[in-house]
């Protein structure tokens, strides 16, 4: 099975992907690591809500364990993504 991941930091912005993100969505790890990804992935109407859902879940230390929601593609193509999230925690399980 191949799965597109990817990480964000406490800001939004792109920490991490993998290669199957990057082949699949016709980006180059430069045009997407430490992007912010909520301002310059997501389809405009969609930008401030989930946004606002992550920062506001990011500081109460919660998550959302499934979501599904469109990318925008290299292309400016719209791609549904049906999304697994967990925090990541530092040892002391705050998040990372």
């Amino acid at each position: 099975i191949q799965v597109i991941a990817l990480t964000l930091d406490g800001d939004g912005r792109v920490t991490f992907v993998n290669k199957y993100f990057l082949d699949n969505l016709g980006y180059r790890s430069q045009d997407v690591l430490g992007r912010e990804w909520f301002e310059e992935f997501l389809p405009e109407e969609d930008r401030a809500h989930r946004k606002a859902t992550f920062l506001r879940n990011q500081k109460l230390g919660v998550f959302i364990p499934s979501v599904v929601n469109y990318i925008v593609t290299a292309d400016g193509d719209r791609r549904l993504i049906e999304w697994s999230n967990t925090i990541l925690r530092d040892a002391e399980g705050r998040p990372n």
